[in-house]
């Protein structure tokens, strides 16, 4: 644990300057948001989010194509169409507020697991950088790189030793990553679960190892640990499964489950199972706290009845 708590001192001291881009050369693309600013026109200003369709829609010119085009480029197109509905307008800048269409799901023993977007994609050291770094509880020495190929098809998982810290890990040691990867580092303390139980990490009060027999659904496990924190990001839920060929990796809105009843967020759990509720910036998690917590109150009715039975 000494070592493990070394390395994520270590990566967190690194420093945001590891990060420092030259964002004028990015190419934008699918969920990139950009910043946008016409001075000669302030109410046309604000951020915009690339769509699936790479465009960005705009007051007075509607839909703009923004993917494949750099910042400088998207400037430059932006002043020729306002210059022709308003010649007033001489001046547009573009700038990246944040990186969408490049991301990984960083999750488990890391200070702030989730989607981690970036300008390019960086190896797994930067990757746990941009997460915040290991907690003292992580094993550096069985670090899963979950990939998957395509829809229907049965991920990869690469099993990838950092347990020699940064210096002494041979780069071409590291799998290049892609776009899309779940990275998953586990805990030095627990390991691999054991038996019936299931895995709760996160924005959640209390973090830990549960019996299944608790907890066979994700909200159930969720209100088992106590339930979120005020800053859970639950439509960000991760819930990752053992398998013959490897860890399956499942993404789980639960925030939509909650708010609008979509059935297929709330999955059956089997042993070994590790759920992570990653936290983000807003508070909108402490709105589900209550909620969560009202399924202990329904559970707890059936669990002295199934007790009631076996005694008898």
């Amino acid at each position: 644990m000494v070592r493990s708590l070394a390395i994520g001192t270590m990566l967190v001291c690194l420093g945001s300057a590891a990060f420092a881009q030259d964002r004028a050369s990015y190419v934008l693309g699918s969920d990139d948001i950009v910043r946008i600013q016409v001075w000669q026109r302030p109410d046309l200003s604000g951020s915009f989010r690339v769509d699936t369709d790479g465009n960005i829609v705009l007051p007075l010119v509607g839909a703009v194509k923004a993917e494949g085009l750099t910042p400088e480029r998207l400037s430059a197109e932006l002043e020729r169409r306002y210059a022709i509905l308003d010649p007033g307008v001489t001046e547009v800048l573009v700038s990246i507020a944040d990186f969408g269409s490049l991301y990984l799901n960083v999750v488990g023993e890391v200070r702030s697991p989730g989607r981690q977007t970036f300008r390019e994609i960086p190896s797994v050291w930067d990757a746990l950088l941009a997460a915040g770094g290991t907690t003292p509880g992580a094993d550096m020495s069985r670090v899963q790189v979950v990939r998957s190929t395509g829809a229907g098809t049965v991920p990869t998982t690469l099993l990838v030793d950092l347990s020699s810290g940064v210096a002494d890990t041979p780069s071409g040691s590291l799998p290049p990553l892609a776009s899309g990867d779940n990275i998953i580092v586990p805990s030095i303390e627990e390991g691999v679960v054991a038996g019936d139980q299931i895995q709760v990490l996160g924005a959640v009060a209390r973090p830990g190892v549960y019996p299944l027999r608790g907890a066979d659904s994700v909200v159930k496990a969720i209100s088992l640990s106590g339930g979120s924190a005020s800053n859970a990001d639950l439509a960000e839920v991760r819930l990752a499964r053992p398998s013959a060929t490897g860890i399956l990796v499942y993404h789980l809105d639960l925030e939509g489950y909650l708010l609008e009843g979509h059935p297929t967020a709330d999955l059956a759990l089997r042993p070994g199972d590790t759920i992570t509720v990653p936290p983000r910036s807003g508070g909108i998690g402490s709105i589900f706290s209550g909620v969560f917590a009202v399924v202990p109150l329904i559970t707890a009715v059936t669990s002295l009845f199934l007790l009631a039975n076996n005694l008898n």
